[in-house]
């Protein structure tokens, strides 16, 4: 009886060995804001790029999966919140400066919440799987033989769960793609009966008699593990792999874009600016060229146009505005125009400089008039080439845009501008030359140029808008002389060197004597002029 009552003894602290064993066989769990990769970001700096992430599309079918397959189970996840541990996780690598709550499903919908990159992601897989038995299963048979229950406690089992979560990164601006790349994650860990759902002789019989609803407490008792990981793997690829593309220069390449307004106008409020023939049908044959030619699928979204009634002044600066506000370094930034133009008088100092602004100040905005007289200023009067909008009265010069004023608003960008324009600034309205008097004016040219940063800006005018020549149309032509012209080299005609492509250099070259010579058989003197530097790199088509 002795013996009897010592080898119960003995079989029964071995079963509580076994159980004890069992219950902290894992490694104990650490929250992801202790992991010391996490904390290792602390003092990371992010970029100055804003991102939208769309929702989660899952990328396989778990239904054919578990049909065919065995020892695994594929899982479709609570989507509210896969989504929000996804985004936390975009978060918290603080890659961008800024994550954009709402989840846009098109590129188009990022972009109009003010995203300059659209992130995509899909659930390419997620399934939980019976990894085996570890160093506890034959000892918890024992224990199992003598004492049933305190076996269903022992963690003698081993699952894993597993998924991969594909990223995609795409411009808004450009659309092109960024980079794309890919969050592994695997948990694995040992369960007792109870955390993969307890079954009758369930000890002998795993995994082929796992039901579905035995894989589903599988996976939420995983769940903790595998929440964190998931977060883990997500943090380290933004941090290691997106984090050194964006400063990489093919990245900022790609996030460049070619964007522009395009503005023409043949018909004008005021009466006494007579009807223009095809002005408005410059614009829109330019704009659609440099869309053909950018071959980018935001550009028609990227190159606004205004023609005629929603030409206005108030639109100008509201479009210039918006658009500056949206550029980067690597952009090209294209302003185009034909209408009437004018000289207008400007009265300030020859050693005026364009006045500094600070960052976002006048985004929108008409530019201030010039700085009042002072009494110690020697000041002198210019007359300045002016553009006349949709509301422009020809009696009113205030009415007019300068064009030092444009580019006083574009020079608030970071960006590479090419100032276009088909305009006449003489006194023959059918030169499209609204005909205002400046008279005993002094050039502004030379001021003019000095005022012009030719790193920033390139300017292409039809005409000498200094000397106050007209703007030649085509009847037979359908275009402005200048226009016609440039579209021809647009589309092939300027390629000098024949390698493909057409620079703003080329086109120049192209149209310049086409322009003088076509004006003289008009009776009227057309000299277009170009100011700038690195028109040999600047791609129209």
């Amino acid at each position: 009886m002795e013996i009897i009552v010592r080898m119960t003894i003995i079989v029964f602290l071995a079963a509580l060995v076994v159980m004890v064993s069992g219950c902290s066989v894992n490694k104990p769990f650490v929250a992801l804001e202790e992991e010391p990769y996490i904390q290792n970001l602390e003092n990371a700096h992010p970029s100055n790029y804003v991102a939208a992430i769309a929702p989660i599309d899952i990328g396989f079918d778990a239904a054919k999966i578990n049909k065919e397959a065995s020892g695994r189970f594929a899982l479709i996840p609570v989507m509210d919140r896969l989504t929000e541990l996804v985004r936390n996780s975009v978060r918290n690598a603080k890659v961008f400066e800024k994550l954009i709550d709402e989840s846009p499903k098109t590129l188009d919908e990022a972009w109009k919440l003010g995203a300059d990159i659209f992130i995509s992601a899909k659930l390419s897989e997620y399934q939980v799987y019976y990894i085996g038995t570890n160093k506890l299963f034959v000892p918890n048979i024992i224990n199992w033989f003598f004492f049933e229950v305190p076996s269903y406690f022992v963690r003698d089992e081993v699952y894993g769960l597993s998924g991969k979560i594909e990223f995609s990164f795409k411009s808004t601006h450009s659309g092109k793609e960024l980079l794309s790349s890919t969050a592994n994650f695997t948990v694995e860990r040992s369960l007792d009966d109870f955390e993969r759902g307890w079954q009758i002789l369930g000890i002998l019989r795993v995994p082929g008699s796992l039901s579905e609803s035995n894989w589903f407490k599988v996976a939420d008792s995983l769940k903790q593990y595998e929440e964190k990981e998931m977060q883990l793997s997500i943090i380290k690829i933004m941090n290691e792999d997106v984090r050194s593309a964006v400063k990489s220069d093919a990245f900022k390449q790609n996030m460049a874009k070619r964007c522009g307004l395009v503005v023409g106008l043949s018909r004008y409020k005021a009466e006494a600016l007579t009807r223009l023939k095809f002005a408005d049908d410059d614009a829109i044959a330019f704009r659609n060229a440099l869309i053909s030619a950018t071959k980018e699928p935001t550009a028609e979204r990227n190159i606004r146009i205004l023609t005629n009634d929603s030409a206005t002044k108030d639109a100008l600066f509201k479009e210039l505005g918006a658009l500056v506000k949206r550029l980067q370094p690597e952009d090209e930034m294209f302003f185009y125009f034909a209408g009437y133009g004018a000289r207008r008088l400007r009265t300030m100092k020859a050693e005026t400089k364009i006045e500094e602004k600070n960052e976002g100040e006048n985004e929108g905005k008409e530019p201030s008039e010039p700085p009042e007289k002072g009494e110690d200023s020697k000041e002198q009067t210019f007359a300045e080439p002016a553009l006349l909008l949709f509301d422009s009265d020809p009696d009113n010069p205030e009415t007019f845009v300068p064009l030092l004023d444009i580019i006083n608003l574009l020079k608030e960008s970071p960006a590479k501008v090419v100032i276009i324009v088909d305009a006449g600034f003489g006194t023959e309205k059918p030169l499209r030359s609204a005909g205002f008097d400046v008279k005993d004016a002094l050039s502004f040219k030379e001021l003019f140029i000095s005022l012009v940063d030719e790193k920033q800006f390139v300017i292409l005018s039809a005409s000498d808008c200094f000397l106050g020549e007209g703007a030649a149309e085509f009847e037979h032509q359908k275009h402005g002389v200048a226009t016609f012209y440039l579209l021809e080299g647009m589309a092939g005609k300027a390629d000098i060197d024949k390698n493909g492509s057409v620079t703003l250099k080329e086109a120049f070259l192209f149209l310049y004597p086409r322009v003088v010579e076509e004006s003289q058989m008009e009776a009227c003197a057309q000299h277009p002029f170009i100011l700038g530097k690195g028109i040999e790199n600047i791609i129209l088509k």
